[in-house]
């Protein structure tokens, strides 16, 4: 547990999620909707065909375009 006093001394990888669920850039619109409700989150990273990061999508972005 993190205690407020130590908040200044933290790193990212102390906070981070350490294998956080990923799309690839041709999943569909409505199954990474599905994903992001399944596991109850707000923003999922987007990888390119090599599993590199290349983006994210959150929802709001989702909503922005009419999706959700």
């Amino acid at each position: 547990m993190v205690l407020l006093n130590d908040v200044w001394e933290l790193c990212a990888c102390d906070i981070m999620t350490p294998n956080p669920k990923v799309v690839k850039t041709g999943t569909l619109a409505i199954d990474t909707i599905n994903l992001m409700k399944v596991y109850a989150i707000n923003q999922i990273i987007v990888v390119d065909g090599q599993d590199v990061p290349i983006g994210m999508i959150h929802i709001h972005d989702l909503l922005k375009a009419g999706i959700v």
